[in-house]
């Protein structure tokens, strides 16, 4: 059998098709069938997709396509392999390592390292060098009555300059 076990070809829609019986209509959008053939002018106009229907898995699964092409005489090809490099879909946010305390305590007037055991998340998915950190608000005084500025994160390349992004490969190499 030349179809892949993990996956369909399906043809999209957005216009009412002629045959509507057999076509499912796909979140009120667009309407949808598996097909086993399609013509040039399908994938030209867009309407020919991939769509992976095996497991979820935390690795990238190859998939093999097996096909030939006819033309209009009914000439067949001989039949050859379209691979396709399915990548997992990652839904899972990063998460705190058990060991990272969310704290650390800073001299007045001084620079003070930020060191893994400090702040460390982990995402399965993303290498620490991808594990981005954003401020969604400055550094403040939780002392609300206090007026001075609590102070700014900064690159250890460029210490008067503020940061509001880093990676954790950046803290791992105490550059934060």
């Amino acid at each position: 059998d030349p179809r892949s076990s993990v996956s369909d070809i399906v043809l999209r829609m957005t216009t009412v098709p002629g045959d509507i019986e057999s076509w499912d209509l796909i979140n009120s959008v667009y309407y949808e069938k598996v097909i086993n053939f399609w013509t040039m002018k399908d994938i030209l106009d867009q309407l020919v997709y991939y769509r992976y229907t095996g497991p979820e898995d935390i690795a990238t699964v190859m998939d093999e396509l097996k096909f030939h092409v006819e033309d209009t005489s009914h000439n067949i090809s001989p039949t050859m392999s379209f691979y396709v490099d399915v990548t997992p879909y990652d839904n899972e946010p990063p998460f705190l390592a058990y060991d990272a305390q969310l704290f650390i305590t800073v001299r007045e007037y001084q620079t003070t390292e930020l060191h893994r055991n400090q702040l460390h998340y982990i995402d399965t998915a993303s290498s620490e060098k991808e594990l981005r950190y954003i401020l969604t608000s400055p550094p403040f005084d939780m002392d609300f009555n206090n007026p001075l500025p609590a102070g700014d994160i900064v690159h250890l390349d460029t210490p008067n300059v503020p940061i509001f992004s880093f990676t954790q490969a950046q803290i791992d190499r105490r550059k934060i």
